[in-house]
């Protein structure tokens, strides 16, 4: 027997992995207004793809188009993170729900090991690091749901979240620093998954409470023209 194998991604479909990637980990900031040119420049191709894969992210809502015809990483408003916090508790409480039923102790051993790597990147105010590590951490649970087309779902949230968590995470791991995922697991390890669940959806609660505080007390974020280069897609 043949075994068919994946096609290797078009160059369009690798850009777009790349601004995936950095908006997922908040590498793009909100306000970031980029150029075809300037992100084929970074990214070392040509235009055309660029503008294919900004094109689709456009119409995936993840980027905003301005009147000149650059893109830019959208300002959320409070109406758009309320909106947002309803969708992530609904679509990622799906996928703990789920996952947590297929979890077994190697997967608390990694949720374990994941934790502590976020926060040893809180104590060395490693932002970068914190909001990689909070992803990792969320999307081991998330692949546990066997829900491919869920799990797409959410990394569309992801994109339009991780812009903003630099500034929302040094705010939130102040607030709840020691009891991150702690009553999650402990839960969990007890073998109580209604209440592994409750304790998940007021983390999401918790998170979107302080980010529309946040969104309420500070100037809104301004359209930024700030360089871009290849680290930002490594």
């Amino acid at each position: 027997m043949v075994l068919s194998r994946r096609p290797k991604p078009t160059l369009q479909q690798q850009v777009y992995e790349k601004m995936r990637d950095a908006l997922l980990v908040g590498k793009l900031q909100p306000g970031q207004k980029m150029t075809n040119r300037q992100l084929a420049v970074a990214m070392k191709v040509s235009v055309t793809p660029v503008r294919e894969a900004l094109q689709r992210l456009v119409a995936e809502h993840v980027l905003g188009l301005l009147p000149n015809g650059s893109v830019v990483v959208p300002i959320l408003s409070e109406a758009e993170i309320a909106e947002l916090h309803r969708v992530t508790k609904s679509l990622e409480g799906l996928a703990a729900r789920l996952g947590l039923r297929n979890a077994d102790e190697d997967f608390l051993d990694e949720i374990r090991a994941q934790s502590r790597i976020l926060r040893g990147a809180y104590d060395q105010n490693d932002w970068p690091g914190v909001i990689e590590a909070n992803y990792n951490l969320h999307f081991k649970l998330y692949r546990l749901a066997g829900a491919p087309y869920l799990l797409t779902l959410i990394q569309g949230l992801w994109m339009r979240k991780g812009p903003h968590y630099t500034s929302f995470f040094r705010v939130h791991y102040n607030k709840y620093r020691g009891a991150l995922l702690t009553d999650i697991i402990t839960a969990f390890e007890a073998g109580d998954l209604e209440l592994a669940i409750a304790g998940f959806e007021r983390l999401i609660d918790q998170e979107f409470a302080t980010w529309i505080s946040l969104a309420k007390e500070s100037a809104p974020p301004v359209i930024i023209d700030s360089p871009i280069d290849r680290s930002t897609f490594c």
